[in-house]
């Protein structure tokens, strides 16, 4: 009756920490690509950074980053922009949760292993090391069709998380995980999917910076891409890691969101991998 009572407690303190929206912008950024930033106040500061991709208009298309030649190591740690301009993608977001990180929130020069599977072109680039019951896949077949946790015969892409955010509509992240990940602020990346499937829906919340936004927490974050139409939504690997980017039509490369790496402020944390997203110029 307890963890119920709690549990409660916890859904009525998202619901109020939903209501108070200070701005809500949005920008075409390419075709079939659209971006908000969505700025609230209510239990704490918070900025959520939002992508919506119309998975019905033609060019949109996706790739993760491709598995290095190491002997040791599945990848070269990059920076979200890094990958960017390397695949010279439209736009990316952080990917699965991976290791190893040094004490200072860095990743070491020797390379890095994702914690779960990740696909490109229908052959896996990583098979990960964490426990399988830990880890969550979203998988991308060649006609843009998305799901989790079900492979399609032909996988275009797939890339990795921890916990399951939104199952059927409803939380899902089960109440026994350590209650400092899921209940405390933090910076935060995630994929969802509307119930139709025409819409992936990508969101970074910035966090650890008290005066401008904190953070949310699991319950959170799902009550978030609940409001932007998610019906099913997997959680990425967030922390220093919580990272977007874009590629404006003239070439720039920007860094959308504002991460947090080791108390330093708007500088991204080298990571695995990537969910990179191919798009046409706005007609």
């Amino acid at each position: 009756m307890q963890s119920r009572t709690v549990r409660s407690i916890i859904i009525y303190l998202v619901f109020l920490s939903s209501l108070v929206v200070l701005s809500q912008d949005r920008f075409d950024l390419y075709d079939g690509v659209a971006y908000i930033r969505d700025e609230r106040s209510a239990l704490r500061p918070m900025v959520i950074h939002v992508i919506l991709v119309d998975l019905q208009v033609d060019g949109i298309d996706f790739t993760v980053t491709p598995a290095d030649d190491l002997p040791d190591y599945d990848y070269i740690a990059r920076t979200t922009t890094q990958f960017v301009k390397e695949f010279n993608v439209q736009l990316a977001i952080n990917g699965d949760f991976f290791g190893p990180v040094r004490d200072d929130g860095n990743t070491t020069e020797s390379g890095v292993n994702a914690h779960g599977l990740t696909i490109l072109d229908n052959i896996t680039q990583t098979i990960g090391f964490a426990p399988p019951e830990l880890i969550s896949t979203l998988y991308i077949d060649d006609e843009n069709q998305v799901t989790f946790n079900e492979r399609p015969d032909v996988v275009d892409i797939a890339i990795s998380g921890k916990y399951m955010l939104l199952i059927d509509n409803e939380y899902s992240v089960a109440e026994d995980i350590d209650p400092n990940f899921a209940n405390s602020p933090h910076p935060r990346s995630a994929i969802g999917l509307t119930e139709d499937g025409s819409i992936l829906i990508l969101m970074v919340v910035d966090g650890r910076q008290p005066t401008n936004t904190e953070g949310a927490t699991l319950p959170e974050l799902a009550t978030f891409l609940k409001e932007y139409g998610a019906y099913i939504a997997l959680n990425l690997d967030g922390g220093g890691s919580a990272s977007l980017a874009s590629q404006s039509q003239d070439g720039i490369i920007h860094l959308i969101n504002s991460p947090v790496n080791h108390d330093a402020v708007n500088v991204e944390r080298p990571i695995a991998n990537h969910l990179g997203v191919y798009a046409k110029p706005l007609p």
